[in-house]
C-alpha cells in the first residue's frame, strides 16, 4: 500500500513538473505550447505501471490545472470544477489510449515492429488524444475561463501538443523502461554520448539563424535528419528515441526564442511545421530502429536455429562415427581369427606336404599365404586406425626428437645394410598423447624410409619450419600444400622430410584418405591406412596436418600441434635442418 502511494504522489509531481516545463514554452496563459509532456508521461505510465497508475495522472492534472495561470478572476469553487474537467479529460485520454495500445499495438511492446509502431502512433497519438484537449476546453469553456479564445483554434494546439509528445516522450520511456540495464555496452553509450553532442552543435548552427538566412528555413532543419536517422541504424530504440527527445528539446528552446527555422510568421502558426517535422523525423526515426531490431532478431534467431542444427548434426555424425569405428574393430578383430586359421593350415600343408605337390601347387599355396598376410597386416592397421579414434587421450610433455630416434634406430636394425642418414633436430617438444604421438611419427618415418628404397643414400630429415597461415614457407613448384581440418594457427609445424619418390601434388587430395594409395603395391606395398591414421591423430590434438612434394624430388610432410612454443633460436635451428 505503501509503495502504491508513493508511486501516486511521484508520478503527480512528474506530471506537474512536465507540464510546467511546456507552459514555460507558452505564450501566457493560453497554454498553447508547442510541446504538452504529460500527455506523453500519463501514457506511458498507463503501460509500464498498469491501470492502477490513474490516481497519479488525475491527481497531477488537476493540481496542475488548479494552480496554473487562467484568464481574468474567477471563484474557488468554479476553478475546481473546471479543473476537475481537465483532469477528467487528461485521465479518460491515458486509460483509453493504454487500452487502445494494448488491445491493438501490442502494449508495451508496441516499438518492436513497425506495424505495431504505426497502429501505436494511430491509436495513441491521433485517436486517443482528441479527448483530453475536448473535455478540457470544453470545462475552461462552460467556465467562463478561455478569455475570447477561439475554442476550436485552442482544441487544434492542445491536440497537436498532445499527440507530438505522446510521439515523442512515450517511445522514450517505453524504451529505456523495457530493458533491464545496463541498456549498452560502453563503446555504444560512448557513441550515444557523442551523437547527442553533434546534434547539440547541429542544432545550434541551424537554429542560430545565420545558416538559415543564407539557405532559407526549411533546409538547415532538414538537414539534421541524417544524425537523427544515425541512432536508429546503430543503437535501436533507446538510441533513437533519445535522440529524438533530445532534438525535441533543443528545437522547442530555439521555437521560444525566436530562433526557429522553420517559423512563418506570429509564434502560433509556427507550432505547426515544427511539430510536422518532430512527428515525421521521429516517426522514421521508430520505424527504421524496428526495423533493424527485427532484422537483428531473426539474425539471431536463424543463428541459433542454424547452431541448434550444427550442433544436432554433429552429434549424429558422432555418433555415427563411434558405430562405424566399433563396427570397424569387431569386424576387423572377428576376421583375424578364421584368417589365422587359413594362413596357419596354408602353412602347414606346405610344409608337410610339399612333396606331393606339384609346383604349380606349392606356387598357390604361397600365394594364399601371402595374401593371407597381407590381408592380416591390412586389419592390424585397420584396428590401430580404430583404437587412435577410440583412445582416451593424456595429454603431456613429449619430446618428440627422443620419439622420432627410437623410431630411427628401430628402422636402421631392420635394414642394417641400407644406406641412410636420419637427421633429427634435439630438443623438439609437444603437447599431446605420447603413445599417439609415437603412432602418427612412426607411419610418417615409416612411410618415408619406404619410398626412399630405390635411391643409393636415403636422406630422411625431421624438424621445424616457419608456418606463417598454416603453410610450408617454401611450398614446391610454387604449388600451396593441401591442408585437411580447421585448427587455431601455431607460429611453426613440424615436417619430416625426405628425398624418395615423390607424389603428384594434382593427386595430393587422396593422399590421407583410407585405403587411398598414390603409387602401385608392387612398387611400393602398404594398406593405404598410415597417412589416415597420421591425420586422425593430429586432428584429435587439434591439430592440422598437410603435404607437399614433387615426383622423384621428395615429398614434405607438415603438422602442426597447438599450445606448442619453441624460442625464435630454436626454430631457426630446427628450419635450418
Amino acid at each position: 500500500m505503501k509503495s502504491k502511494l508513493l508511486t501516486v504522489a511521484g508520478l503527480a509531481v512528474a506530471y506537474v513538473l512536465s507540464a510546467r516545463l511546456g507552459l514555460a514554452l507558452g505564450p501566457g496563459w493560453t497554454r498553447a505550447s508547442p510541446a504538452w509532456p504529460p500527455a506523453g508521461l500519463a501514457l506511458a505510465a498507463m503501460l509500464l505501471l498498469g491501470w492502477q497508475a490513474w490516481p497519479g495522472v488525475a491527481l497531477g492534472a488537476f493540481l496542475e490545472s488548479a494552480t496554473g495561470p487562467v484568464a481574468g478572476p474567477a471563484s474557488r469553487l468554479v476553478l475546481v470544477a473546471a479543473s476537475a474537467g481537465v483532469a477528467l479529460g487528461n485521465t479518460i485520454e491515458a486509460l483509453a489510449g493504454a487500452w487502445l495500445v494494448r488491445r491493438f499495438a501490442g502494449g508495451r511492446a508496441a516499438l518492436e515492429r513497425p506495424r505495431s509502431i504505426f497502429r501505436f502512433l494511430a491509436l495513441g497519438a491521433l485517436l486517443s488524444t482528441v479527448i483530453g484537449p475536448a473535455l478540457s476546453v470544453g470545462s475552461l469553456s462552460l467556465a467562463r475561463l478561455l478569455g475570447g479564445q477561439n475554442p476550436g483554434s485552442l482544441w487544434f494546439a492542445w491536440w497537436l501538443a498532445d499527440g507530438v509528445s505522446v510521439v515523442v516522450v512515450t517511445p522514450l520511456l517505453l524504451a529505456w523502461g523495457t530493458r533491464p540495464f545496463p541498456l549498452m555496452d560502453r563503446k555504444r553509450m560512448t557513441e550515444l554520448v557523442a551523437v547527442q553532442l553533434l546534434l547539440g552543435a547541429l542544432c545550434l548552427v541551424f537554429f542560430g539563424g545565420w545558416l538559415a538566412a543564407k539557405t532559407g528555413p526549411v533546409l538547415p532543419a532538414y538537414l539534421l535528419v541524417p544524425i537523427l536517422l544515425w541512432p536508429a541504424l546503430r543503437l535501436g530504440q533507446t538510441g533513437a528515441t533519445l535522440t529524438i527527445f533530445v532534438f525535441w528539446c533543443l528545437a522547442l528552446i530555439g521555437t521560444a526564442r525566436g530562433l526557429d527555422p522553420l517559423a512563418v510568421g506570429e509564434w502560433s502558426p509556427s507550432m505547426f511545421p515544427l511539430q510536422a517535422f518532430i512527428g515525421v523525423s521521429a516517426v522514421m526515426a521508430l520505424v527504421l530502429a524496428a526495423n533493424v531490431t527485427q532484422h537483428a532478431k531473426e539474425v539471431r534467431r536463424l543463428n541459433a536455429e542454424l547452431e541448434r542444427r550444427v550442433s544436432e548434426r554433429t552429434a549424429q555424425l558422432e555418433a555415427m562415427n563411434k558405430e562405424l569405428e566399433a563396427f570397424s574393430y569387431s569386424v576387423s578383430h572377428d576376421l583375424r581369427a578364421p584368417l589365422r586359421s587359413i594362413l596357419g593350415f596354408s602353412e602347414v600343408l606346405l610344409e608337410r606336404y610339399a612333396s606331393q605337390l606339384d609346383a604349380s601347387g606349392q606356387g598357390f599355396l604361397r600365394r594364399a599365404c601371402e595374401s593371407c598376410q597381407q590381408m592380416d597386416n591390412l586389419i592390424q592397421d585397420l584396428l590401430k586406425l580404430s583404437r587412435v579414434g577410440r583412445s582416451e587421450m593424456r595429454r603431456q610433455p613429449v619430446n618428440l626428437s627422443a620419439l622420432a630416434e627410437s623410431i630411427a634406430d628401430g628402422l636402421r636394425k631392420a635394414e642394417p645394410d641400407r644406406p641412410a642418414d636420419f637427421l633429427i633436430a634435439p630438443n623438439l617438444c609437444a603437447q599431446g598423447d605420447e603413445r599417439l604421438l609415437r603412432v602418427a611419427l612412426d607411419n610418417l618415418l615409416r612411410n618415408a624410409w619406404k619410398f626412399t628404397r630405390y635411391k643409393p643414400r636415403a636422406s630422411i630429415q625431421f624438424g621445424t619450419v616457419a608456418n606463417p597461415g598454416g603453410q610450408d614457407a617454401r611450398p614446391t613448384r610454387g604449388r600451396a600444400p593441401i591442408q585437411l581440418g580447421t585448427v587455431a594457427n601455431p607460429q611453426f609445424a613440424f615436417f619430416v622430410r625426405d628425398n624418395g619418390a615423390g607424389f603428384d601434388m594434382a593427386r595430393a587430395g587422396k593422399l590421407f584418405g583410407v585405403f587411398q594409395r598414390l603409387h602401385s603395391a608392387s612398387e611400393f606395398p602398404g594398406s593405404g591406412v598410415g597417412l589416415a591414421t597420421v591425420q586422425r591423430i593430429i586432428n584429435r590434438h587439434g591439430g592440422l596436418a598437410w603435404a607437399v612434394a614433387a615426383p622423384d624430388q621428395g615429398a614434405t610432410f607438415f603438422f602442426t600441434l597447438p599450445q606448442t612454443t619453441l624460442s625464435p633460436g630454436e626454430l631457426t635451428e630446427n628450419s635450418a635442418a
